[in-house]
């Protein structure tokens, strides 16, 4: 109906002049000569009773407004001059009440015609408008959906994710019983590199005691021999840092002549130097600062690995130092390449609802975030969350809302916890956060 009534008012807006004053002609002319048939001696009702002739100028000024209402009006008074004897009707006896009302009312009604049009337009024009953005989103919509969907796609025929293939590395270094840069460690690490940097060419050399082996432990893309004495991985050694042929990389650089595009070092959290990738092809598009520093903190990430695998037996305790361990490693990814990361301390109270809660926290550990869980008054849980920004702590924060409601019926403000948050920036700010917390390691 409101299709059918927006079509109509649409079609007598555009109707053409010579159609609307015929329909004002008609409508005159239907309704005076009903009057006329109905009432001969008195068409216009000048003498008394309801003046029927004014419903022809009020259907004209509805339909058309009040300009072609107006016309109407005066149609009306031609027909009333032309069929009245006006010598024998006396001036004084005039119908001036009659003249006034049916056109002071037919002004009224046209004029209130004009102004809802006005209206009905703006409405109408905005919601053109409101209907073109719409369409837009729609578009857009069904390309990001189409997009998305292509994503999944791809995801689900690509291989593990960068958690599950760290995670697969930590579990390897576990039940190698050997400790260091093994072959079947580098096999691993430079696979994980290989995947998430698109290196088609690379090489994985160990560093032992300041020196660079000749022999690759593992490779990539047939590099079997690589050139030790190449300017380019003698100036990553001695910066500790990555280095590529990029223009904007070497643009303060002395020249040098290389036969590699990258080198990156296998650098952990303590800066001690376990190894060199070094990369000899990889696509256009991905070699990139965005690629290089994600290749860069996958390294840092997997010389940690191996120097906690080294240092644990010497550890007091094992949880406690792969927590600083990765602590470290995640404040240095941030000030090196401004990778997220996040800590939080949550302070218990001892108790059956304490313990319930802390052993909820420790079951809610993801891939690569550590819990470490200190006994005392209060007990202290610290969550590590890696690669983790504002947001993401934010979404832990009702992770566990949502879980301590499930399991425990309760929320977290109706638990004995303090929840204490930080994002990781510059190392007084995170040693200001312990010591406000209790540890001042």
């Amino acid at each position: 109906m409101q299709e059918g009534f927006r079509n109509l008012t649409e079609r007598d807006r555009r109707a053409p002049a010579w159609v609307r004053w015929a329909e004002t002609v008609l409508i005159v002319a239907v309704v005076l000569g009903m009057c006329a048939w109905i009432r001969p001696e008195d068409p216009f009702y000048i003498t008394g009773g309801f003046p029927w002739p004014l419903l022809a100028t009020v259907l004209v000024a509805l339909r058309y407004g009040f300009f072609t209402g107006f016309m109407a009006v005066v149609l009306e008074l031609l027909v009333f001059v032309s069929v009245t004897d006006l010598q024998q009707l006396a001036l004084a006896s005039l119908p001036y009440s009659w003249l006034v009302g049916v056109v002071a009312i037919t002004m009224l009604v046209g004029e209130f015609r004009d102004y809802w049009q006005r209206q009905i337009d703006k409405l109408r024009q905005s919601n053109a408008y409101r209907q073109i953005r719409l369409d837009e989103f729609t578009r857009n919509y069904h390309l990001l959906k189409v997009s998305h969907d292509r994503l999944e796609m791809q995801l689900a025929g690509s291989g593990q994710s960068l958690r599950e293939a760290l995670r697969h590395l930590q579990k390897q270094l576990r039940q190698s019983g050997e400790s260091g840069l093994t072959p079947a460690v580098a096999r691993t690490a430079l696979d994980i590199l290989a995947e998430y940097g698109s290196l088609q060419r690379a090489a994985l050399l160990e560093v032992r005691e300041g020196l660079l082996m000749p022999e690759p432990l593992a490779e990539t893309g047939g590099l079997d021999e690589v050139d030790v004495d190449d300017d380019l991985i003698h100036h990553c050694m001695e910066i500790l840092a990555v280095v590529s042929i990029r223009p904007e990389l070497q643009g303060n650089q002395l020249d040098f002549s290389t036969r590699y595009l990258a080198a990156i070092p296998l650098l952990d959290a303590e800066q001690h130097l376990r190894g060199v990738i070094v990369i000899q092809l990889m696509p256009f598009f991905a070699f990139e600062d965005k690629t290089l520093r994600l290749l860069a903190v996958l390294a840092g990430r997997i010389a940690d690995f191996i120097h906690y695998h080294e240092m644990v037996p010497e550890a007091e305790s094992e949880e406690e130092m792969l927590f600083r361990a990765n602590l470290k490693r995640a404040l240095a990814d941030r000030q090196a390449h401004d990778v997220p990361g996040s800590l939080i301390c949550l302070e218990i109270e001892p108790g059956d609802e304490g313990e319930r809660l802390a052993d909820l926290v420790e079951r809610m550990r993801r891939g690569l975030d550590l819990v470490l869980r200190q006994s005392g008054h209060p007990i202290r849980v610290w969550v590590l969350l890696p690669l983790t920004d504002e947001l993401g702590m934010a979404g832990y924060r009702q992770r566990l809302e949502d879980r301590v409601k499930e399991e425990l019926g309760l929320s977290l403000l109706e638990l004995p916890v303090t929840v204490h948050r930080h994002s990781l920036s510059t190392p007084e700010a995170l040693q200001q956060f312990l010591e406000a917390h209790g540890d001042g390691g």
